[in-house]
């Protein structure tokens, strides 16, 4: 079981990162170094890290240019579905180390020259730009310069067991702001340096002085949740030594939880299911000493569980029909798990029937790999799925594999 979930993991790698390679090419356009607008097609990413470079159509029939921060001013995506701007500057970038075990003593920011694209947050007279590394970066234009706003961790002693900031960006938002009536001191100090908090201080700005103010349709996109009825069948087998076991089918009723991850174009997401799911199997088997003596067996597991399950979810881009592809995991709980076992003795001519089952204990708990494709319309999600689980067995040598095959209709509010 361990090796099957460790080659789910690897899956689900190399699976998202292959379909990330896939392109999804939206209305645009670039903004030449001459500074002329051109309109055309990008192959848009949704990045999470400001991209180095992107891939520019002039029009859907001619091949791919790769244009750089040194190629173009900006692009910009506009999209029914997505609006989206960057410009290309030339910045100061603070780069202190800021994750936890590997901050400086320094409070004071180090500095690195960049030429980079940063995406535009609002626009005006003060523009707010952000740039993605291995952290979140605000820039502020103001019509002359580029400058980033300051907010470093730095410790305060040798045993590393205090954090000071350098909160520096409140200054620079009050050099700022010096000459505007409408926002205080006060209000510069309740800002956090969180991107929603610095967007609203900068456009109430912005919005102070209508003239050169110019809204801007992006959002800050969030993990957004949609839940779900399921309903749909099961069939599965059983793999226990050589007894033959009829299949079993179920009806699949259960509710789902699909979680969309940010900044993936709708594309990546994780799925939840909880589901109630039953089998009956019954089998035969018999163990022959010899001609004169065996034994007839007769099997019967009744389970009735309640599953819950978590996938990584890819969804291919289309217009109305929307291919998806699963891989993840199950845990599964018996409410009801029964074995009622027939053992016919025979030893010559004489036959001894006796009920006694061939566990001391089942266990209740199931763990399972799941793969599986669907098609979404709209507001149903149509799926065929397979699962391999370990089963009830509580004798490490004994195994008591269950192979599943679903299909199942997914209505999602």
């Amino acid at each position: 079981m361990k090796k099957t979930f460790f080659l789910a993991v690897l899956s689900i790698v190399s699976t998202a990162q292959f379909l990330y390679a896939q392109k999804n090419i939206l209305k645009g356009y670039i903004i030449k170094l001459n500074n002329d607008t051109v309109k055309g097609y990008i192959d848009y990413k949704n990045w999470n890290k400001n991209p180095v470079s992107i891939n520019y159509y002039p029009t859907l029939n001619d091949k791919a240019q790769s244009l750089d921060v040194k190629s173009i001013n900006g692009f910009g995506i506009t999209d029914d579905k997505y609006v989206e701007s960057y410009v290309s500057k030339a910045v100061k970038l603070e780069t202190s180390p800021q994750q936890l075990g590997k901050l400086g003593f320094d409070k004071e920011p180090s500095f690195e020259d960049k030429v980079l694209f940063l995406r535009v947050l609002n626009e005006g007279d003060l523009t707010l730009l952000k740039y993605v590394d291995d952290r979140s970066h605000f820039f502020i234009y103001d019509g002359n310069k580029t400058e980033e706003l300051i907010n470093k961790r730095y410790y305060v002693n040798e045993s590393k067991n205090q954090i000071a900031y350098n909160s520096a960006y409140k200054e620079q938002l009050k050099d700022l702001f010096i000459n505007n009536k409408d926002i205080n001191e006060n209000d510069i100090e309740k800002v956090s340096f969180f991107e929603s908090e610095i967007i609203r201080i900068v456009q109430k700005y912005n919005q102070s002085r209508p003239n050169s103010y110019k809204p801007i349709s992006t959002k800050n996109e969030k993990l957004t949740a949609k839940f779900g009825l399921i309903l749909g069948g099961s069939y599965s087998t059983l793999s226990f030594r050589d007894v033959d076991f009829k299949g079993s089918t179920s009806i699949i009723p259960g509710v789902s939880l699909l979680l969309t991850i940010p900044r993936s174009s709708e594309k990546l997401g994780i799925n939840f299911d909880l589901a109630y799911r039953s089998f009956k199997f019954d089998g035969t088997y018999q163990d022959k000493q010899s001609d004169f003596q065996y034994s007839n067996q007769t099997y019967a597991f009744d389970g009735k569980y309640l599953k819950l399950s978590a996938m990584f979810r890819y969804t291919f881009a289309s217009a109305s029909l929307k291919p998806f592809l699963n891989l993840g995991v199950s845990s599964a709980y018996a409410f009801k798990l029964e074995e009622n076992t027939i053992f016919e003795d025979t030893f010559h001519s004489t036959t001894t029937v006796n009920q006694r089952n061939f566990f001391d204990e089942l266990r209740k708990f199931d763990q399972g790999a799941l793969f599986g494709a669907g098609l979404a319309i709209k507001h149903f999600r149509i799926e065929a799925r397979g699962e391999v689980s370990n089963g009830f067995s509580t004798i490490t040598a004994i195994k008591t594999g269950i192979t599943s095959g679903y299909l199942l209709v997914n209505y999602q509010f």
